[in-house]
This record gives C-alpha cells, structure tokens and sequence, in this order.
C-alpha cells in the first residue's frame, strides 16, 4: 500500500509507516533470501517479519 502518493512509504496493520528499504539482492523467497549487506538493511529485518520471507546475511564491513 502506497500512502498519500508517496512511493516507498507503507503501512503496517498497525497503521504505522515505514520507509521501504532495498535490500542488497534477492527477493524474499526462501530459494532466494534478501541479500543484509548495511546496518540500515539489518535494522529493516524487523519490518519485515510475515511468515515466508527469508533473510540471509552477507559479509558484513561495518563497525
């Protein structure tokens, strides 16, 4: 769900908004995990908890 026209902005069932936040690759599907490459990437994990969304860890440089 797009909120007042503004692309990347959506909203939870709980009425809260969230910035979308492209991940390093992948699609989400298990065969094919989205890629958590930034700390940004790793703190958006908790936006996306729906059952069937898979998340795997890559080689991660920050400190």
């Amino acid at each position: 769900m797009v909120l007042s026209g503004i692309p990347g902005l959506f909203a939870t069932d709980e009425g809260k908004a969230y910035a979308a936040v492209s991940f390093a690759g992948g699609t989400g599907l298990e065969g094919d995990p989205y890629q958590i490459a930034t700390a940004e990437q790793l703190n958006a994990v908790r936006n996306y908890l729906g059952a069937g969304i898979y998340f795997e860890l890559t080689k991660y440089g920050g400190k």
